[in-house]
């Protein structure tokens, strides 16, 4: 998820902003977006990330996205009708991705069942 969140621009900005929320003052904003941008980004390599590992990050958490689709028209849940702490450990890094333009975009068009249980689990 950190490399989906800070590898594209879009994104980055996205989560900067939320990061920063709804500060009135304009030129702080913009500031501490500015702060936030520069600390986080130039750390993606410290996940690992960087030009050769991206597509492997990228296709493994769409390969992942893709089977748990598949999985979940059978059942709400990984395991049935409830959720289990699998469902919540998923969920954190998921739904986090899901709040980032590229991914959101990514689930919202592609991955329908993943979507209903991301809002589900809400």
């Amino acid at each position: 998820m950190f490399h989906q969140r800070w590898a594209r621009q879009a994104d980055q900005l996205s989560a900067a902003g939320r990061i920063v929320g709804d500060l009135t003052d304009e030129a702080e904003k913009q500031k501490m977006i500015e702060s936030i941008l520069d600390r986080m980004v130039n750390r993606v390599w410290f996940v690992g990330s960087n030009e050769e590992t991206a597509p492997i990050i990228e296709a493994s958490f769409h390969d992942g996205l893709r089977i748990l689709d598949a999985h979940l028209p059978e059942r709400p849940y990984l395991f049935g009708n409830r959720p289990s702490y699998a469902d919540f450990g998923l969920w954190g890094q998921i739904c986090n991705a899901w709040t980032d333009p590229t991914e959101a975009s990514m689930i919202n068009n592609t991955n329908l069942n993943v979507l209903d249980w991301i809002q589900r689990m809400y």
